[in-house]
Formats: structure tokens, sequence, C-alpha cells
């Protein structure tokens, strides 16, 4: 399932072999951005947005060993 956030829908993509979360313009749907991430097993997670008081948000994402956390404006990991 996707997630929006700030006008942008991020989709994550996780499948046995090459995984990527995708990130789209929520309004014309062209790509913002695109991150390869480690290829686990197959894992149908729904990004999750992290919005906390006076820290930037952090879109999450969980795989069957791990969560990684990305920028949702970059996509650049912030913690794993």
């Amino acid at each position: 399932s996707p997630a929006v956030h700030g006008g942008t829908v991020f989709v994550n993509v996780d499948q046995d072999g090459a995984a990527v979360l995708k990130a789209f313009d929520a309004a014309t749907g062209e790509p913002k951005w695109a991150v390869e991430r480690k290829a686990y097993r197959a894992s149908y997670s729904t990004p999750f947005l992290l919005e906390r008081p006076g820290k930037p948000a952090e879109l999450l994402v969980g795989t069957t060993t791990a969560i990684t956390a990305y920028d949702p404006v970059t996509g650049k990991t912030v913690w794993e």
C-alpha cells in the first residue's frame, strides 16, 4: 500500500531479489526519487511517516529483518 505525505506518494517495492523505495509527486504522478534497498525476503509493509515535535519527519520502512528510516524529501537513509 502506498503512503502519502506533503504532496508525495511513497511506494515500497520489496520483493525476493531487487528492492526499491519510490516517491512520486501526488499531483502529477511524476517520479521524485527512487532508492535501492537491501534485498531480503519479500515484505509487503506500508511506509509509515513518523512525525515528532521539533524533529524532521522520517519515512519508516520495515522488512522481514530490519527497519530503515529515510528523509521523505530526498530519500536519503537517516538510520537503520
